[in-house]
C-alpha cells in the first residue's frame, strides 16, 4: 500500500513539472522604439548568417522559449540603420553567433552575441572582426511572456548599441 501511495504522489509531482513552449513572436522587436537618429550615417547589411544553434533560445523555469531568431536580429538591427540598402557604401556583414535565454531559480538571463565585419567601398578588404555581446539579467518572477520579451529584448537593445555606436563613430569621423 505504502508503494501504490509513493507511485502516486511521484506521478503527480512529476506532472506538475511538466515542460510548456513559449512560440515569441515579431512583438520582440516592436516593443523597443527606433533608435536611428543620423541618417547620414546608414549601413548596407550585405551578409546575414544565423550560426546560433537553431529557433529555440533555451528554457526559462520549464517553459522552452521559441522565436523567428533571424526576424528578431534584423528588425533589431534595422532599428539603427543597418539593413540592406545599395544607396550606402558602408557594408557590413553580420553573425549572429549567439542568442539564448535560461533561467536558475528566480533569476533569468539572456544573452546575445553578434559578429561583424565592416568595409567602406574605398577599403577592398572587410575590417577584422568586431564582437559585441548584449546580456540582461531579470527576476524570473511568473515566466510570463511580458518578462520574457522585455529580458530578451534588452540583450538584444545592449548588443545593437554596440554596434551602432562603434561604427557610427566611424562614419561620423569620415572612414
Amino acid at each position: 500500500m505504502m508503494k501504490v501511495i509513493f507511485l502516486i504522489v511521484s506521478l503527480v509531482l512529476l506532472s506538475a513539472c511538466q515542460s510548456s513552449q513559449v512560440n515569441l513572436t515579431h512583438k520582440l522587436a516592436e516593443m523597443s522604439p527606433p533608435t536611428s537618429t543620423n541618417s547620414m550615417c546608414q549601413f548596407n547589411l550585405t551578409e546575414f548568417h544565423n550560426v546560433a544553434s537553431d529557433e529555440t533560445l533555451g528554457k526559462v523555469a520549464a517553459t522552452k522559449v521559441d522565436l523567428d531568431v533571424d526576424k528578431w536580429a534584423k528588425m533589431s538591427l534595422k532599428r539603427v540603420d543597418i539593413t540592406p540598402n545599395d544607396q550606402t557604401s558602408r557594408q557590413m556583414k553580420v553573425t549572429l553567433f549567439k542568442s539564448y535565454i535560461h533561467s536558475v531559480l528566480t533569476s533569468m538571463a539572456a544573452n546575445v552575441v553578434f559578429k561583424v565585419e565592416y568595409r567602406d567601398n574605398d577599403q577592398v578588404d572587410y575590417q577584422p572582426a568586431q564582437y559585441f555581446r548584449g546580456k540582461a539579467v531579470a527576476t524570473n518572477w511568473s515566466t510570463g511572456q511580458g518578462e520574457l520579451f522585455d529580458t530578451l529584448n534588452e540583450a538584444m537593445d545592449l548588443a545593437v548599441a554596440k554596434i551602432s555606436g562603434r561604427y557610427r563613430r566611424l562614419c561620423l569621423a569620415g572612414q
